[in-house]
């Protein structure tokens, strides 16, 4: 549901999932978040959005940096990072190690990790940098409690996570380029990207993965006036490929005994955008775009347990518009609008349910989204506030069994609303202190389904709310409490037993 990337390059494996534990937030410059159909202009249509993380480059990195961060549990994380430019070469590199015990029993977390980049100014008017990453992380697996279990214990491990020794640990290789050439009203970007996962994960069975996935990107912007008029023209074309084998064995005590399964399975997603930014009048855009996505997905089933052959073939096709528009109501405070489509199909663990000789493909998911909202500042104000609807259909839904925990798949429901408010306030308090609120309404319900009728989406708290009184000093000190409230109890499981 939401597009992950670096520097505009795409993070996401083929199939659309992707892995926050793959991602060093410290080693960014800063992230942009690009909320729903705004993710269009960086080739998203998905109902979530994008998160672009930049990376620091040598023209902006500290020559030498080091944090170290220690905390409860046997919580610890050490950083360090170094940029620097040599005539038109330049270079950043990052290096951090995080481990944690955790709460609950059998929950140890511990990773590493390697973030990189390297530039060269060929021309004035031509960049390319290379970029490399690797991640070693492992992650122990707690499991699901029930309501009984967590009241009488809530540091215990689900019995079946711990006696399966139940993990997820992966390698990450990552290499890519992004190359810039800017021209007079614009520029063109060509990227491409190629990682190698290797991935680890006893759970109800052991899976042993190893996944090569790669991509080739090309997008251009046109800022020339139109008419007479501001215009902003952006094009882009994308195409990603996975390959996976899939290798799964009996789960004894987290060691991997007979192979229950061997499977190559193949993705391949194309992807077409554009998106026009044009201003009727100084202070007002209209704003038009349109994406075309084709993926297909293929396993060849190499084992045939039991005599059944598991070979699949798949394939999602959708064009999704979008129409807005935005308005500078001062050089300070906009407001906006916009319809859109979005469209997301299954990745490769949300295919199939149901029994293995008679599986049930889940469809992709789609939705029709209406936005309104205004950002800006005022005196000692900051806000960002949208008031959204998305009627989504055959969304893709996660199922748990209240009773014992234990995951029941993924599965497309008929039709869902997720509608709501999302808000955030910033308040200057004299030279030293600020107020940062942000304000969650989440009405996310069944509308009308055949199982669950009316009922609340499971796990969306209907408010939330979290705030930040911070004091700023010199020298970059800060101090200050923070706090997160849920007004009211929310569902665990979509039957809203628990």
């Amino acid at each position: 549901g939401i597009k992950l990337m670096q520097d505009g390059i795409p993070l996401n494996v083929a199939d659309g999932g992707g892995d926050f534990q793959a991602i060093e937030p410290l080693a960014a410059r800063y992230i942009e978040v690009f909320r729903g159909a705004s993710a269009l202009e960086y080739g998203s249509d998905t109902l979530g959005g994008a998160i672009n993380y930049v990376m620091p480059t040598g023209y902006d990195a500290d020559r030498f940096r080091l944090r170290v961060e220690t905390g409860s549990f046997d919580y610890s994380r050490v950083m360090a990072a170094s940029g620097g430019v040599n005539g038109d070469v330049d270079y950043f590199t990052s290096l951090s190690a995080y481990q944690q015990d955790g709460f609950r029993d059998w929950s140890q977390q511990k990773n590493a990790r390697l973030f990189s980049n390297i530039g060269f100014r060929i021309a004035p008017d031509l960049e390319t940098r290379f970029y490399a990453s690797y991640v070693n992380t492992d992650s122990q697996l707690p499991g699901n409690l029930t309501k009984e279990q967590l009241e009488d214990n809530p540091k215990q491990a689900n019995k079946f996570s711990f006696s399966g020794r139940q993990k997820r640990d992966f390698e990450l290789a990552r290499i890519a380029n992004r190359t810039v050439k800017t021209l007079d009203n614009g520029q063109i970007e060509f990227s491409t990207y190629y990682s190698q996962k290797e991935l680890w994960h006893p759970i109800y069975q052991v899976l042993e993965q190893r996944s090569d996935d790669y991509g080739v990107n090309v997008r251009y912007v046109n800022e020339s006036p139109l008419a007479g008029h501001r215009n902003r023209f952006i094009v882009g074309m994308e195409s990603h490929f996975g390959e996976m084998d899939d290798d799964r064995f009996v789960n004894q005590n987290g060691h991997a005994r007979k192979r229950t399964a061997d499977f190559d399975q193949e993705v391949s997603t194309y992807s077409l955008y554009g998106e026009n930014h044009f201003y009727l009048l100084p202070e007002l855009a209209l704003v038009a775009g349109v994406q075309a996505t084709h993926t297909t997905r293929n396993q060849d089933d190499l084992l045939k347990a039991s005599g059944t052959d598991l070979t699949r073939e798949k394939s999602y096709q959708r064009v999704s518009p979008k129409l807005g528009m935005i308005y500078d109501a001062t050089p300070d405070i906009q407001f906006f609008s916009n319809m859109s489509n979005s469209f997301e199909p299954p990745s490769f663990s949300e295919l199939a349910t149901g029994t293995a000789v008679s599986p049930v493909f889940a469809d992709a998911q789609h939705a029709t989204t209406f936005e309104v909202g205004s950002r800006g500042e005022l005196g000692i104000a900051q806000w960002d506030v949208a008031l959204y609807r998305a009627n989504v259909r055959k969304e893709l839904l996660a199922r748990i069994d209240p009773a014992t925990g234990a995951p029941l798949g993924t599965t497309n429901a008929d039709k869902t609303v997720h509608q709501g408010i999302e808000a955030g306030l910033n308040l200057s308090l004299g030279n030293h202190f600020a107020l940062n609120q942000v304000y969650l309404f989440n009405d996310f319900y069944f509308d009308d389904d055949a199982v669950f009728g009316d009922n609340r989406i499971a796990g969306i708290p209907r408010h939330f709310y979290k705030a930040e009184l911070l004091y700023q000093g010199k020298k970059g000190f800060y101090a200050g409490p923070n706090v997160e409230w849920s007004p009211e109890k929310y569902y665990v499981d979509h039957a809203n037993t628990v």
